[in-house]
C-alpha cells in the first residue's frame, strides 16, 4: 500500500526595500516679489531600493500631516511606485505648498511605505518654518 500526501500553502513574497527620504528640513513658506507673494512648493522624495529581483506589484507612499494642515495642502496623498528590481532605485516625489504666510513654525508629516498593506517603513518629518 503506497500513500501519498500533498501539502499545499500559499508563499508571500518577501517585500523588504531599502528606503530613504530627501528632504529639506528647513523650509519657506513664501517667495516675496515686488508686486506679490508667491508661496513656495516643496518636495520630499522617497527612494525605494530594490533588494529582490521579481517583487511583483508596487509599494505605496502614503503622506499625512500631522501638524500643519492650515498652512500647506499636499499635491498627492498617496503614491504607487512600480516594484524596482535589486540594485534599481525608483523615487515618489511627495510635494507640498503652503498656502498662508508662516515663520517660526514647524511641520510634522508622516510617510509610510507599505506593500499590499503591510507597513514597511514609517516615518514623521520634522520640517522647521523660516
Amino acid at each position: 500500500v503506497t500513500e501519498y500526501v500533498t501539502y499545499s500553502d500559499k508563499v508571500k513574497v518577501n517585500p523588504e526595500i531599502a528606503t530613504a527620504l530627501d528632504y529639506d528640513k528647513e523650509v519657506k513658506a513664501t517667495k516675496f516679489s515686488i508686486f506679490r507673494t508667491k508661496f513656495r512648493t516643496h518636495t520630499v522624495k522617497v527612494n525605494l531600493k530594490g533588494l529582490r529581483d521579481n517583487v511583483p506589484g508596487s509599494y505605496k507612499v502614503k503622506t499625512e500631516i500631522l501638524k500643519g494642515s492650515e498652512w500647506i495642502k499636499l499635491e498627492d496623498a498617496e503614491l504607487f511606485v512600480a516594484a524596482p528590481s535589486q540594485g534599481q532605485t525608483k523615487t515618489a516625489d511627495v510635494k507640498y505648498t503652503f498656502y498662508k504666510k508662516i515663520k517660526k513654525e514647524s511641520l510634522k508629516i508622516k510617510v509610510t511605505v507599505s506593500y499590499e498593506d503591510e507597513v514597511l517603513k514609517e516615518e514623521v518629518l520634522d520640517i522647521k518654518i523660516k
